[in-house]
């Protein structure tokens, strides 16, 4: 990821630094100061795919990397938990 710099001027005349990546946007801590921040996604919002796909990805918080968030496919998850057909898996909704 690429660092992107940039200067907030508050009302005041306050300039303030800010540092952050190509995936975050300004947003404000408590005090009202500019902060680098990476959106989250409301996925109960998001439209339901009624038949995934192997190439279809989905986001993980991956434990060995300090619970960065990552992408994986469902063709390599689905090795992993098996498909169902052993009745191990049981999915409903």
């Amino acid at each position: 990821m690429t660092a992107n710099r940039a200067i907030i001027t508050d009302g005041t005349g306050v300039e303030t630094y800010l540092t952050g990546t190509t995936t975050q946007v300004i947003g404000f801590d408590g005090a009202g100061k500019p902060i680098a921040v990476t959106p989250t996604v409301d996925i109960h919002g998001l439209t339901q795919k009624t038949t995934p796909i192997g190439a279809d990805e989905m986001i993980i918080s991956d434990s060995e990397a300090s619970f960065a968030n990552k992408k994986i496919t469902l063709s390599k998850i689905l090795p992993q938990v098996g498909d169902g057909s052993d009745g191990a898996l049981s999915i409903s909704s």
